[in-house]
């Protein structure tokens, strides 16, 4: 059989390296690196899978695995509880800093995943003997990355010794490991965090929007409050200038023409009966300010 296309990248693949998605399609090795297990460990994993899958994996390469740092871990699963973070991986992939050594798209935002549990399953299917005090058990998370519809199972412990209890049918039940409850406290003291943070950021960002849009209303209101303030006062320039020409508000450019003329010849310097210049000047502005008018309103 032929190799045939990626279904992630479109790129021809062959066989060897390329792996057989349950819908028949198939993934290149170099996608492969790109996509997180879970979405290729789904019972029906699609081409649409993969796709997610390298979406998903490209975002947490930029943005997760740079800011990743573990801060508790219990065996292959490893939380950074000041970014609200998780991944499952071997023991030596973390460094003693609580890095990843190696770059890994299997990073999750713990808001992210829901339906987060830790479930313990004996190792074995054989009965218990009834003298036992304690059970090899593994231990499996479970997750549901809700935005990619991908559930995640990762059994993060093999064997773990958990003590028997008597459960009062004759029988006995495995206890919780005193080291899982602490981490799963820490797990879920995370999620709170992570949630409140995430809250105060959004209430920050709508409190950022509300004053954001007081101040655009308080700018429009002042451009307003100037447009009436200039109105007012041309209205009253208008106003003061038909009274200094003992105009009414329907004047031609023959009536203002008019009156200025005559308010010249009366006031005047050259006529000797007004010393003062500013009686000219005020009868000149207050004819272009009229001119100015009755060009705004179109009339001649």
């Amino acid at each position: 059989m032929m190799g045939g296309v990626c279904a992630a990248c479109g790129k021809k693949t062959g066989i060897f390296g390329s792996r057989r998605l349950p819908d028949g399609s198939r993934v290149c090795r170099a996608c492969q690196t790109m996509i997180p297990s879970p979405f290729l460990e789904e019972q029906y994993a699609s081409a649409q899978d993969a796709k997610n899958g390298v979406e998903y994996g490209k975002l947490a390469l930029e943005t997760l695995y740079p800011a990743f740092t573990a801060t508790a871990r219990y065996g292959r699963m490893a939380i950074d509880e000041r970014h609200g973070l998780f991944t499952v991986c071997d023991a030596t992939s973390i460094g003693k800093d609580g890095r990843l050594k190696a770059p890994s798209p299997g990073i999750y935002p713990c808001l992210a995943v829901t339906e987060a549990s830790f479930n313990i399953s004996p190792v074995s299917t054989a009965p218990v003997h009834s003298g036992a005090r304690a059970i090899s058990c593994r231990v499996l998370f479970s997750g549901y990355l809700e935005r990619c519809n991908v559930h995640i199972h990762a059994v993060i412990k093999k064997n773990v010794s958990c003590a028997l209890m008597p459960d009062g049918d004759g029988g006995a039940v495995w206890q919780e490991p005193d080291d899982l409850t602490a981490f799963c406290g820490c797990y879920r003291q995370m999620v709170e965090t992570a949630w409140k943070r995430m809250q105060a950021t959004e209430q920050a960002r709508q409190e950022e929007k509300r004053m954001e849009q007081e101040r655009h209303q308080r700018a429009r209101e002042e451009a307003e409050h100037q447009v009436r303030q200039k109105e007012c006062r041309e209205t009253d320039r208008v106003r003061d200038a038909r009274i200094l020409f003992m105009l009414g508000e329907d004047y031609t450019e023959a009536d203002l023409k008019r009156q200025r003329a005559a308010l010249m010849r009366a006031f005047h310097p050259d006529n000797g009966k007004v010393t003062d210049p500013a009686y000219a000047q005020k009868i000149n502005d207050a004819y272009e300010c009229l001119s100015e008018y009755l060009r705004r309103r179109g009339k001649k």
